[in-house]
């Protein structure tokens, strides 16, 4: 089922209008059935999806990493050019090392899930008029929850009603100190820190407490929409895409590599973004002033945005190659003039290759400004609406 929240600003919608819009009820919340028919149609409320692998599946992924390719590709070279003996002993250790890997990631998977099961986050949920706790994974858009100090956001949400409520969250803005919550409506316009009456998924309640509803889930929810995530997600083999974004992958792995360096280089951010005030060395004869860490924020800083240049490269090549797999379909007049505007650039990859070079190439189109002039100028053409804030920046 399509969140018919996904593409609008219900930050700026009345808390009572929006309980309507989601068939809900502020009181009694959603119905049983309609929390189970939601489920199925929504699915659950993870950011990744946890598909357990079968013990055949996994013995053979322990043949499938790249030094265990080589090793059986030089055995079948030995045996070829008459060193059997040789190719005999290197398909014994191939053997033995897939068997102890699988027995490991075996027992590893069967302790991972075991203490999964125990530390299982929950979350209280009104539904038919009664008070009860469920699993986070099972809450759906329309359910309402009761929140008190300590407790983790299941998902995004709106407040309906809250008291001296504080909320943590570092996880999505950076920001140490807590956000002060209220249930006014914040404008459509506002920024996802100054979005006061919305809680998030990954953030928790630092004190007072509050009864909201559920907006989004899962992959949807802001902390499932961070870019590292997005590419992951196109990753999985869901939505007709292949695995890893390619149809023969090869020693490249495909687009994992592209994507393990988004998720680094968004870490690597969230250290450059610790405030300098708090670990800088003493400077200025051993007095902390503004002006001696305004040299060590700003080098952070300019770290930070080409960080963010790479990683809106690799996604944007990603989103690209994935477009071009679920042709014949076509995506909106706006999205299709980007792609077609990557492409003239960076070409679609029919085989596993390494991506440095096509990387480097959009992040250029991504610095100098020249995809969103293209963007802007096809939009303004369309009269089509884009947040073109950030167009009075200048490199």
């Amino acid at each position: 089922m399509r969140n018919i929240l996904q593409e609008i600003e219900y930050w700026s919608i009345p808390g009572t209008e929006l309980v309507r819009r989601l068939n809900s009820n502020q009181a009694k919340g959603l119905s049983n059935s309609q929390a189970k028919e939601g489920l199925i149609s929504y699915g659950k409320n993870l950011v990744k999806s946890n598909k357990k692998r079968d013990s055949l599946s996994l013995l053979i992924s322990q043949f499938k990493t790249p030094i265990i390719i080589i090793f059986i590709f030089t055995a079948v070279l030995s045996f070829f050019l008459g060193e059997k003996e040789d190719a005999i002993i290197i398909i014994i250790i191939v053997v033995i090392s897939g068997i102890l890997g699988f027995w490991q990631e075996k027992r590893a998977n069967e302790a991972v899930n075991k203490l999964l099961a125990i530390v299982e986050p929950k979350c209280k949920v009104i539904r038919d008029g009664i008070l009860q706790e469920v699993v986070s994974e099972v809450v759906i858009p329309g359910d309402i929850v009761v929140l008190k100090s300590g407790d983790s956001v299941p998902a995004d949400c709106l407040i309906l009603e809250c008291n001296d409520l504080f909320v943590n969250e570092a996880t999505l803005t950076g920001e140490s100190y807590p956000s002060e919550k209220s249930v006014r409506t914040s404008p459509k316009e506002a920024e996802l820190r100054d979005r006061a009456n919305c809680l998030f998924k990954g953030t928790f309640i630092v004190s007072g407490a509050a009864k909201a509803i559920i907006t989004r889930t899962g992959a949807s929810t802001e902390l499932g929409n961070i870019s590292d995530r997005r590419c992951y997600l196109l990753l999985e083999g869901k939505w007709g895409l292949p695995m890893l974004l390619m149809k023969d992958v090869g020693l490249n792995s495909g687009f994992m590599i592209p994507q393990y360096t988004t998720a680094a280089l968004v870490t690597e951010n969230k250290t450059l973004c610790f405030p300098a005030s708090a670990d800088s060395i003493p400077t200025s004869l051993g007095q902390e002033d503004h002006v001696s860490m305004g040299s060590i924020s700003g080098r952070k800083l300019n770290q930070v945005l080409d960080n963010l240049e790479f990683i809106l490269a690799i996604e944007l090549l990603s989103a690209c190659q994935a477009i071009e797999f679920r042709r014949p379909l076509k995506s909106s007049e706006i999205l299709e003039s980007a792609h077609d505007y990557v492409r003239q650039f960076v070409g679609f990859a029919e085989e596993d290759r390494i991506f440095a070079d096509d990387i480097e190439q959009i992040k250029q189109l991504i610095s100098n400004f020249s995809f969103v002039e293209h963007c802007n100028a096809f939009a303004g053409k369309k009269k089509i609406h884009l947040n073109t804030g950030f167009g009075a920046f200048s490199l």
